[in-house]
């Protein structure tokens, strides 16, 4: 999530508080995301040429620095308005973070209405056309870069517990660990976690950024930077930004192979939804 929705560490895979055993589900989740990742490498392999060129349906656009900016210009001046109203505490907080997440997908939905000579629906692919099939995808999509995520995830904690440096914890993934939190506070948490994290972050990031990185740079240049600039806004915790930059690529990758937006949101909603789950049923 965009928490305070550009400001904060964002809400995509809260790393730093994975519990030191996994339940066995999860341990099924990356073994069943090995086979898939085997089984993706080997048809990388058969046809090279559509991994190198990650080339999709196109997308005309006339997307613009401007068109990035002001929806984080938006942003900002929504959660600075919000935070200087409300209390800094929960639920408090939590309504003004989902206030800048609401505001950012709003400002990014109008700047692509603009942005986009056919719309959002067939110019950005924000549309639930051929869903099934970009629901299958962002289900495999998970499972294959699940185990390169949890890998880097894992070297990047042991070798920063080896500097001495602690990995603070997301704020969402302290509310959801809280005993003593309130119900509606923990429903923020999860709601804006899960539903609109993923959809915002897709939208703003691939929807826009990317594209527009698109009118400059071939597939995998833009692909790349985008999740630089993904995984630079986790930074609040140092520990998922490797692995974060590894899921910001396939979801590029996604978006660019089909088009549309539906396959990655889908694999950013289960992988943040298996982590807030690992966070609730799990002790830290």
């Amino acid at each position: 999530m965009m928490s305070n929705a550009l400001s904060q560490p964002s809400a995509t895979a809260p790393a730093s508080a994975l519990p030191a055993h996994f339940p066995v589900w999860m341990y099924t989740l990356v073994a069943l995301g090995l086979c898939v990742l085997i089984a993706w490498i080997i048809a990388c392999l058969i046809r090279r040429r559509k991994f190198v060129e990650a080339a999709g349906p196109g997308r005309r656009s006339r997307l613009n620095v401007l068109h990035i900016i002001l929806p984080m210009l938006c942003t900002f001046a929504a959660t600075g308005v919000a935070s200087y109203f409300l209390p800094h505490v929960p639920p408090y907080s939590l309504i003004t973070m989902a206030i800048g997440t609401v505001m950012l997908m709003a400002a990014s939905l109008v700047a692509g209405a603009y942005g986009f000579p056919l719309g959002l629906s067939r110019g950005m692919g924000l549309s639930g056309r051929h869903w099934l099939y970009d629901s299958v995808r962002g289900v495999l999509g998970y499972l294959g870069i699940l185990p390169v995520c949890m890998a880097a995830i894992e070297i990047t904690t042991r070798l920063m517990t080896a500097w001495g440096y602690h990995s603070p914890e997301h704020p969402l993934l302290e509310i959801l660990r809280n005993p003593d939190a309130s119900r509606l506070s923990c429903t923020l948490a999860v709601v804006t976690a899960v539903i609109l994290a993923p959809l915002t972050e897709e939208i703003f990031y691939r929807g826009l950024l990317q594209t527009a990185l698109r009118r400059q740079f071939r597939p995998w240049p833009a692909i790349v930077l985008t999740a630089l600039l993904f995984s630079f806004m986790h930074i609040g915790a140092p520990s998922s930004v490797p692995a974060i930059l590894v899921f910001g690529m396939a979801l590029g990758y996604q978006y660019e192979r089909t088009g549309r937006l539906w396959a990655p949101v889908v694999m950013h909603v289960i992988f943040n939804a298996v982590f807030v789950t690992l966070t609730i049923t799990t002790p830290a």
